[in-house]
């Protein structure tokens, strides 16, 4: 049933203006929580039908302002995980193995995770993106792997960086921290044969699926791709991606419910600078919600 709702409510939210969207988007979201709570083997009420409130979270958990100074003012507001293990989004964080230590986060850092959002918008401030390891060529075919060629979105000048500045980079990914930097016979950093990009080794085949052409372990499924998020917050951990709109979309929702002079002052778009990205989102999330809710069932319990 509360499958049922989280269609309705996404059904819905294509057919309302922006001004009202995200509490759509929002109720959406956390119906199909429910369901995915439901669903999971360790919170079940099917599979613990004395421990109902195992899955059955009455609060929200989290905390957003609800006013701007401005509309810029958006990106740098933090959204805040209260977790106390009775609210929805820390039950279905347990089920989907999310952190819940990555205290307060900046509604920035959170959509530049997005891949929809940072494709389109290249410079959306200091946080760091995701990656794609599809873009990553191996030059040799048994380990240790020599990755030639890895974006580096937000390090500063690739080609010359030193080692302990491109360790500090890798160290935003958590799936990247058991890479290693090659180093030359002279100990100097080895460089990536393709200016802007760096060279990493993967030193143990335990950290890939099966081939070299095939993905990192620790990558995350997003739509059917797999995609390296750095992490949140405080915690060393990366959050799965279905929370991570979960937060977007409660920020949205909470500012559009609670303000909505700052919303609409937000979503001008001949006045505000971020009204198209915050359009783009709510026009994103009406394809990527449903699929992410999608892959979130097929891979529940495993």
């Amino acid at each position: 049933m509360a499958l049922e709702q989280a269609q309705q409510q996404l059904s819905a939210s294509a057919t309302i203006g922006y001004e009202s969207r995200p509490l759509n988007l929002f109720y959406g979201i956390t119906q199909a929580g429910r369901a995915l709570s439901a669903a999971s083997k360790d919170l079940g009420y099917r599979n613990a039908p004395n421990e109902r409130q195992l899955w059955l979270g009455t609060q929200h958990g989290l905390q957003f302002p609800t006013t701007l100074d401005s509309a810029l003012g958006l990106f740098k507001t933090s959204v805040t995980m209260q977790p106390n293990a009775k609210d929805s989004f820390s039950r279905l964080s347990y089920a989907l193995g999310s952190p819940l230590d990555a205290g307060d986060i900046e509604f920035g850092a959170l959509i530049a995770q997005l891949p929809e959002v940072s494709y389109e918008f290249r410079k959306l401030g200091p946080w760091p993106t995701q990656l794609s390891p599809m873009s990553l060529n191996y030059l040799s075919s048994e380990p240790p792997y020599l990755i030639d060629s890895l974006e580096t979105p937000g390090l500063r000048d690739p080609d010359n960086a030193s080692e302990a500045e491109i360790r500090d980079w890798i160290d935003q990914y958590p799936a990247l921290r058991p890479l290693e930097i090659p180093l030359t016979d002279e100990g100097r950093v080895m460089r990536s044969r393709s200016s802007g990009y760096i060279s990493l080794r993967i030193p143990d085949a335990s950290l890939l699926t099966s081939q070299p052409s095939s993905h990192l372990v620790a990558a995350k499924l997003y739509r059917r791709h797999q995609i390296l998020f750095p992490a949140s917050g405080s915690s060393d951990e990366a959050l799965h991606p279905l929370l991570t709109w979960w937060l977007v979309l409660y920020s949205l929702s909470m500012l559009a419910r609670y303000s909505p002079s700052d919303w609409m002052e937000a979503l001008d778009i001949k006045s505000s600078p971020i009204a198209s990205i915050l359009e783009h989102i709510m026009d994103s999330a009406l394809d990527c919600v449903p699929d992410l809710i999608s892959e979130a069932l097929d891979h529940l319990n495993e």
